[in-house]
């Protein structure tokens, strides 16, 4: 599987951490104020909870990113406007079947 997009999400935020690492937790500082849970109650189809009590969302992709901690140093961009200038854009696949060859940028 192979995702990609402008995900108006910078790499590091909540979207990233719960694509890249399968979960997030409900309690994440991005979700303060903002009513997420319905839709990713929606979209994961549960809200489970760890030994600790906390509560997180959950999916079954293992995803990678192609663009690499190294890449995104010389990477200033992929968003340039008068107010701001960062990575929105993503492209992600499956760890376990795809591995990066190269990117262009």
């Amino acid at each position: 599987m192979v995702v990609m997009g402008d995900f108006n999400s910078t790499p590091d935020s909540a979207v990233m951490e719960f694509l890249l690492k399968s979960q997030i937790s409900t309690e994440h500082g991005e979700f303060h104020g903002v009513k997420y849970h319905g839709f990713l109650k929606k979209a994961t189809g549960e809200c489970l909870g760890n030994k600790n009590g906390t509560k997180f969302f959950k999916h079954n992709f293992r995803l990678k990113a192609c663009y690499t901690d190294d890449l995104l140093d010389e990477l200033k961009y992929t968003n340039y406007t008068y107010d701001f200038k960062g990575i929105l854009d993503h492209i992600l696949h499956c760890k376990d079947t795809l591995r990066t060859v190269g990117v262009m940028g």
